[in-house]
């Protein structure tokens, strides 16, 4: 048998595909030469952000995956998306990145990303829902137990809506 003389070709290691991934998906949010990306090339970035944050946790890269979500906070919103799309897909990203800054116990941090959550509108929904229990958390491990239980009633409160209307609509014919 004849002995390969290829130079062996090692393949990405999990963190340089997360770094590729990350390129990939800053790509599709700069849109290219079009002059910005899609809504829908927009919202596809922002789920391979997630796509990618899941990934870059499970693989202990917690960098990577703020990255990108970051990626997708800063990215120019195109202006054809539609406001309520807007909040929640931002809503969403700023909350996975207030629980991260949560769990590296830095809860100043958490509270500036809830406050960008919070900035791009409230609704009786699971994602400002979210903001808030997460407000919450961070309020109590900075000992500020008042303000982190308002937090908590706001969460609450949401969440009596989502199933009061739940309820509702299994009663329906």
């Amino acid at each position: 048998m004849k002995r390969r003389t290829e130079p062996h070709r090692r393949w990405p290691n999990r963190r340089e595909s997360l770094a590729l991934a990350l390129l990939v998906v800053g790509s599709v949010i700069a849109g290219g030469c079009s002059g910005g990306p899609t809504p829908s090339e927009w919202i596809e970035a922002a789920a391979q952000a997630n796509r990618l944050a899941d990934q870059a946790l499970a693989a202990g890269e917690i960098e990577t995956a703020r990255a990108a979500l970051v990626s997708i906070i800063e990215a120019p919103v195109p202006e054809r998306l539609a406001l309520e799309d807007r909040r929640i897909v931002r809503q969403d990203m700023a909350c996975r990145l207030a629980e991260l800054e949560i769990d590296r116990e830095n809860p100043d941090e958490a509270l500036r990303w809830v406050q960008v959550g919070l900035e791009e509108g409230v609704a009786d929904d699971l994602f400002t829902a979210n903001l808030h229990l997460v407000n919450g958390r961070a309020l109590e491990m900075l000992g500020r137990d008042q303000e982190a239980a308002q937090a908590y009633y706001q969460a609450l409160l949401i969440n009596e809506i989502l199933l009061q209307q739940s309820l509702g609509r299994q009663e329906e014919p």
